[in-house]
């Protein structure tokens, strides 16, 4: 649909995310060999090899940033229950203190 932001996955379900992106990855890529006359029909052997080796590099470092993001998705999910913490055990002492 262009024009319309779609958020990347759904959050409520989180085991359904990544059947999802890859749902639409795969129209995106379909909409996209329509495009391009001949597709793989011109290559030969070794230029197949070459872009098989080139795409297994780029899943390797995507699989690498997805781990980087659940890393720093963890901290900062971490991070923000030590703030609400710090801020609801904040206002108890200061409570306690006044009164």
């Amino acid at each position: 649909m262009p024009g319309k932001i779609q958020p990347l996955a759904d959050k409520a379900d989180p085991a359904n995310a990544a059947e999802t992106l890859r749902r639409r990855a795969e129209a995106v890529a379909g909409e996209r060999a329509e495009r391009e006359p001949g597709g793989l029909v011109g290559l030969s052997l070794e230029e197949m090899k070459r872009a098989l080796d080139t795409l297994r590099v780029h899943q390797i470092e995507l699989e690498r940033q997805n781990e980087e993001l659940r890393r720093m998705h963890a901290e900062m999910d971490a991070s923000r229950e030590r703030y609400f913490d710090l801020y609801d055990f904040g206002l108890v002492t200061i409570f306690r203190s006044v009164f």
